[in-house]
């Protein structure tokens, strides 16, 4: 009696292992994809077609925080200057500083624990410079009345609530300025504007032995 040839027991596990590779292969293919597709969709160099104004910003800061945000304002340009007594009175004796903020046409309090109205931080340009000159990177907005800037909006938090908001990451390329009735483009570089020289009376120098 010739004995009876047996399938090979091989092979069905080597099978399995296929199906096994094959499904897991699906799987992982489709994690890549939805993760790409949720990475496009929330993109940070999306630019929002409709602008906001400061207060709008304010009243949906926790929703928009840390989003691509366009918003419209008025200029608020602060210098801020040390305040160093130099005898004699010299243009390097103190430092300035420029802060450029976004108001509303009407300042509304917005958070009584922090003691603020609706405003924006901006966190362009760099402004600094001493007694007798600023100089302002990559623009200078002492000029400027009105604003719409593009970029991230960044909310700072106290007991719970927003404190302050400030815009980073600008977009210059997707922002403009309001002049001469007209929105145009931020024209950009460096610029260096004059401030008034250094006075100070003569009497404070007294004690020091020199007068100016």
């Amino acid at each position: 009696m010739e004995p009876v040839s047996q399938p090979p027991q091989l092979l069905k596990p080597h099978k399995d292992l296929n199906w096994l590779g094959l499904i897991s292969a699906v799987i992982i293919l489709t994690i890549i994809l939805t993760g790409c597709s949720d990475g496009a969709s929330h993109t940070p160099t999306d630019v929002p077609d409709q602008h906001l104004s400061v207060y709008e910003v304010w009243l949906r800061a926790e929703e928009l925080e840390g989003q691509v945000i366009r918003v419209r304002g008025k200029a608020d340009f602060m210098l801020m200057m040390t305040a160093v007594l130099c005898c004699p009175a010299r243009c390097d004796c103190n430092q300035t500083d420029g802060l450029l903020r976004l108001v509303s046409e009407n300042p509304t309090r917005v958070n009584i624990d922090c003691a603020i109205v609706d405003l924006i931080e901006i966190d362009v340009p760099d402004c600094q410079g001493d007694e007798c000159s600023l100089t302002c990177t990559p623009f200078y907005p002492g000029d400027t009345e009105t604003f719409e800037f593009t970029g991230q909006l960044k909310v700072s938090y106290v007991r719970g609530h927003p404190c302050s908001l400030q815009l980073i990451n600008v977009d210059l390329s997707a922002s403009q300025q309001y002049v001469n009735g007209n929105w145009e483009q931020i024209p950009t570089g460096t610029f260096t504007v004059p401030l008034a020289q250094p006075t100070q009376d003569p009497s404070l120098c007294e004690d020091w032995g020199e007068t100016p």
